[in-house]
């Protein structure tokens, strides 16, 4: 009980009532639970309320008339003491004596459960006597403590730090110099406050798809022992940072101007129009371009002296950025190639050798496709700033790697006239470091050649490719008229091939595998083969053997290649055959 000196705190009595008449509500309607659960009839999970209800109604009355009672009198006569319990217990009693419809009941219930509570709150809450000290003002106590220990919102600030919504003046500043001397990164102004002359602009988004495709790398590289939640929450901040990415570069990207466009251009006009590169050259500049390479080459000198037609040329100046590459690296548009049919033969009737490609051929080679080179390295990496869609054709003994800045460019994808070449396209689709999936992909007139398509969201149409080397994932698979061809395959459809032979269909590697636990299942074993309609299986295509399967240690660390790797090593390393 309190001491008569203390200063009386009114109680909020209609919202202490609210509170116990909630509590002693849901402890009620707990009981009737269990009373309706013991009752040998079943009545239901709404006999709660119908058969034992009475329960609750008793329990929350008794709740409510106990704590508006008790506070009442308290506010009444200004004192905190056992009476105010006493009273309290008498109503809540009273409640409980109700339910026999009995004055004697009534009265009794009554003073028993008054007696009990203030017997209770007189020896201090416990049955061992007072445990508070009475001349201690609880109120007061409590206010105390919540007041003293209280601190300032600057020394708030100060020792939590900066961050976590707090953003003082000067903040970014500071967060970039943190950054950059413990973890090595710098973080450049915003893209919008750089300026688009002198490519301040171009060398940040740059600057950015780096560091989005190192983080990719990273979660890539600990794949191997993080939970795959953390896998999936890391490759879907990943895919948003590359989405604002996309969206900032969309927002400050220059409108198109204006302009009135004439009906009266044949196809063919608008066919090549379309196509063009703002940086392409002519074809005698590149010629040119390509006898200043070879003239670099040891021996290449003396072969100047002696074909005068090879130092004469154009005199066209090759002040160009960036230019389209040759079919066949190395060699001028009028040199003979290997077989001793010219370039512009070899273009025209297409690699195949059956005239597929046709005079249509200039308009489908990849303009994206920079044939620069460094000391002789066949490596290329072409940029596709400019274009929606990857078309890749007419080039032999190629390693063409489309990097991460290529993700955008992935709405359609043709690979076509390709010999001896590697052609890496995983990274711009990878899952793990937010790249999209190509629409749709489209492979023809192959030889003798490694492609990594990476992920295709729709179909894939594979026609006339000979002995190589296939790695893809897609949703659906068709194969036309192949030979002695390793597919490394991951599809969600059963794989279709027609008019094929010597076809080895094995598993999609691990390296580029992200599996999602919700992902459809793996039928890269299953395939229908449209020409065999016979019960037993077809002839035309079987499991490539484990051991002969290429090791997950090609794939990861060979086939990205490196300056000193050459074409002949990776293609021994993925089992195509040696060149004739």
């Amino acid at each position: 009980m309190a001491h008569d000196d203390h200063q009386y705190h009114p109680k909020d009595t209609i919202g202490r009532t609210i509170k116990t008449t909630m509590v002693t509500a849901g402890a009620g309607t707990f009981v009737s639970a269990i009373q309706n659960t013991l009752q040998k009839q079943n009545y239901g999970p709404f006999g709660v309320f119908t058969r034992s209800g009475t329960t609750i109604a008793v329990f929350t009355a008794m709740g409510g008339s106990y704590e508006f009672a008790r506070t009442a009198s308290a506010n009444l006569r200004q004192k905190d003491d056992s009476w105010n319990e006493a009273i309290g217990g008498f109503f809540g009693g009273a409640m409980v004596g109700l339910r026999f419809r009995s004055m004697p009941a009534v009265l009794g219930y009554g003073v028993g459960l008054a007696t009990i509570l203030s017997t209770f709150d007189f020896c201090g809450h416990a049955l061992t006597g007072y445990s508070k000290d009475p001349n201690t003002d609880e109120f007061e106590r409590k206010r105390f403590l919540r007041t003293n220990y209280r601190t300032p919102a600057e020394e708030t600030v100060a020792s939590i730090g900066e961050g976590r919504g707090i953003i003082p003046p000067g903040y970014e500043d500071r967060r970039r110099q943190r950054l950059k001397e413990k973890y090595g990164y710098e973080i450049d102004a915003p893209l919008a406050d750089k300026a688009v002359t002198g490519g301040e602009r171009a060398d940040g988004v740059e600057h950015c798809l780096a560091g989005i495709a190192r983080l990719s790398r990273e979660v890539k590289d600990a794949s191997s022992y993080i939970p795959a939640y953390d896998q999936r929450t890391y490759s879907e901040a990943i895919k948003a940072l590359n989405d604002k990415l996309n969206q900032t570069r969309t927002s400050f990207a220059p409108r198109s101007k204006f302009s009135f466009k004439s009906t009266r251009q044949s196809s063919a006009t608008t066919a090549v129009s379309h196509h063009k590169n703002p940086s392409a050259i002519s074809l005698a500049d590149v010629a040119e371009l390509a006898s200043q390479q070879r003239l670099k080459l040891p021996g290449a000198h003396q072969h100047a002296v002696n074909d005068p037609a090879a130092s004469s040329g154009d005199t066209s100046t090759a002040e160009s950025s960036a230019f389209a590459s040759p079919a066949a690296p190395g060699t001028p548009a009028n040199e003979l190639a290997e077989d001793g049919s010219s370039l512009s033969r070899q273009n025209a009737a297409g690699l195949d050798g059956h005239g597929h490609g046709g005079a249509a051929q200039d308009g489908f080679v990849n303009r994206h496709l920079s044939s620069a080179q460094q000391q002789g390295s066949p490596m290329r990496k072409p940029s596709f700033s400019g274009t929606s869609s990857v078309a890749i054709a007419g080039h032999t003994g190629l390693h063409i790697i489309l990097p991460p800045t290529a993700s955008h460019a992935t709405s359609a994808g043709t690979i076509a006239n390709v010999r001896r070449c590697i052609v890496d396209m995983s990274q711009p689709t990878a899952e793990a470091s937010g790249g999209a999936p190509f629409a749709g992909l489209t492979v023809k007139n192959v030889r003798d050649s490694l492609l990594v398509c990476g992920r295709v969201a729709g179909a894939i149409h594979i026609t006339a490719v000979e002995g190589s080397v296939l790695v893809v994932r897609a949703r659906q698979f068709r194969m036309h008229e192949c030979k002695n061809v390793d597919v490394y395959l991951r599809c969600d459809s059963r794989p279709i091939i027609e008019d094929c032979a010597g076809i080895r269909f094995a598993p999609l590697p691990e390296t580029y595998t992200h599996e999602d636990p919700s992902a459809q299942p793996n039928l890269w074993d299953q395939v229908d083969d449209f020409k065999w309609l016979k019960a037993e299986h077809s002839p035309n295509w079987s499991v490539l053997p484990s051991e002969l399967r290429t090791s997950e240690h090609v794939w990861k660390d060979l086939v990205p290649g490196s300056p000193d790797m050459g074409l002949e090593e990776i293609f021994e390393a993925v089992k195509i055959q040696p060149k004739h």
